[in-house]
């Protein structure tokens, strides 16, 4: 075996690691889930939440992300087993499996995109209108020409992995993400000028106060944060492998978290009043009670059927889902690919594995709707999950004493490189913090320690224990191959967790070390 880091391998620019960062960020979950999330969790009551959650759960674990991956130079596995000792490389197995799993069936929904914007764009878009739209998706899932629509968005990135590394990811990103924000910019213009429009703007942003009691309200804040984000995904510790030391990266974070929330309430400026806009209020609130998979491929197509130019509005539509799901399905499918690395296998060995394992697991997807809906249910959870791992990672070694080490250090880093100086050092035990004065690094601020070492604990066990109450109020909640179910999660989940335990050794042992720029931990 070869491979391992490839010291050569960095973003060129700011610009393109903020590129292939909002790419982690803005997917399909942006436009197919938020508007739905948003419009049944009480509109503005939601949105309030989300953005609250951005701030006290997101942001804090994506800039802990990025010092952490640029520090150990290693992935998801390899950081955990780093920075964590011995004794943590399980942790980042886990955060590693969660990504992998939702890379299985994102595959499959982004060839769902891909085919719909052939057949929206060959004029099949009357097939789909009048009531013919469900029994349009359900010809194609489960026929063989949904494999063949699975594996073109995953060719796609692996083979732009495979040839440009990085570089690759870079350029594809740096050319999406423009292009994506203007398609939804247009769409959101577009929706809000139809009659009748702003009846789907108030119910978007207006808030329903009810809703605030309601621990589903907050839980579903949570995680559509976390799950647009990326936060706790991993993605944003395997990017910042690559980036070089001094990088801003506290900025670069916030112009994600808030990019990603912008694009999201285009979105939704872009479906929300489309509906109402066609729909009789009572009748535009029942589309929303649908899935995302119903409200996207389902509802929406029969409704472009009816509108104004539809046959314009769909095909653009699902171009901006193909932009999403590309620049999203990417950072995914590196994440595995740097894990495999890190064992010693060169990046076309690496992402050769990764492609082939996703055809096969991905395949189970595409056969069953119920197991895509299953994965969706158990994986996305299990985000929040290996978000608070993260988070105790952090907490174990001190968060202050991580924000000086980690974050702060690299401004002092960049200031020195500028022939600054540096000054006012407060001690910290045996560790120094750097107080800055003027620069053009953003600081991540003292808020940082309180959040990671008490909020977001509070917020994990508070959040998941009402929401298991309340899935234990219903029947067959413990059904362990139910679709949905409390039982499902803890069965795939603890299955999961003791054989990465009992793999825990041979991981730290086997994990591929770099001593590239001088790493001492």
């Amino acid at each position: 075996m070869s491979g391992g880091s490839t010291p050569q391998e960095r973003f060129s620019s700011r610009w393109g690691l903020l590129a292939a960062s909002l790419g982690c960020a803005i997917g399909v979950g942006n436009i197919w889930r938020f508007p739905r999330i948003a419009a049944e969790n009480g509109g503005g009551v939601f949105i309030i939440l989300w953005m609250l959650f951005l701030f006290l759960w997101s942001i804090p674990l994506m800039v802990a992300e990025y010092s952490l991956g640029r520090k150990t130079r290693e992935g998801v596995v390899g950081s955990f087993a780093k920075f964590g000792g011995k004794n943590r490389a399980w942790m980042g197995g886990f955060m590693a499996l969660v990504a992998t799993c939702v890379l299985f069936y994102y595959t499959v929904i982004a060839g769902w995109c891909f085919y719909y914007f052939f057949q929206t764009l060959s004029g099949n878009l009357s097939q789909m209108a009048g009531g013919g739209a469900t029994d349009f998706f359900m010809a194609f899932t489960g026929d063989s020409i949904e494999f063949v629509y699975m594996a073109i968005p995953l060719l796609i990135c692996s083979a732009v992995i495979f040839v440009g590394g990085v570089t690759g990811i870079e350029r594809m990103n740096t050319f999406m993400i423009p292009t994506l924000f203007l398609l939804l910019i247009s769409a959101a213009i577009y929706a809000c000028t139809l009659p009748g429009a702003m009846k789907g703007i108030e119910y978007l942003f207006v808030p329903k106060w009810e809703y605030f009691g309601n621990y589903k309200t907050w839980i579903n804040a949570l995680a559509q944060s976390a799950w647009s984000t990326g936060a706790g995904f991993g993605l944003y510790l395997t990017y910042s492998v690559y980036v070089s030391k001094d990088e801003d990266i506290v900025t670069n974070t916030f112009f994600t978290g808030i990019g990603n929330n912008i694009a999201s309430i285009f979105a939704a400026l872009a479906i929300i009043p489309t509906i109402f806009s066609i729909l009789p209020s009572a009748e535009a609130e029942a589309v929303f009670s649908k899935s995302s998979v119903g409200l996207t491929f389902f509802a929406l197509p029969e409704l472009f059927g009816k509108m104004p130019y539809g046959n314009i509005f769909a095909p653009l539509f699902f171009l901006t889902l193909i932009f999403a799901a590309l620049s999203s399905l990417i950072s995914l499918v590196e994440l595995p690919v740097r894990v495999v690395m890190d064992f010693g296998y060169s990046r076309q060995q690496s992402v050769i594995l990764v492609a082939l394992t996703t055809l096969m697991f991905g395949s189970l997807s595409a056969y069953s709707l119920d197991f895509l809906d299953n994965q969706d249910f158990v994986w996305g959870q299990g985000l929040i999950i290996s978000g608070m791992f993260l988070a105790w990672l952090i907490i174990g070694y001190g968060a202050k004493a991580f924000r000086v080490e980690l974050i702060e250090e690299q401004r002092a880093v960049h200031m020195m490189s500028n022939g600054e100086k540096i000054s006012n050092l407060v001690q910290i035990g045996e560790k120094e913090e750097v107080r800055l004065g003027k620069y053009d690094h953003m600081s991540v601020g003292g808020w940082f320690d309180p959040v990671v070492t008490y909020i977001i604990p509070v917020e994990f066990i508070a959040l998941m224990s009402w929401w298991a109450i309340e899935a234990t109020s219903g029947e067959g909640w413990w059904n362990p191959i139910a679709v949905k179910s409390l039982g499902t999660c803890l069965t795939q989940w603890g299955i999961a967790i003791m054989i990465l335990l009992a793999l825990n050794n041979y991981l730290k042992r086997k994990i591929h070390t770099h001593e590239e720029d001088g790493i001492t931990l």
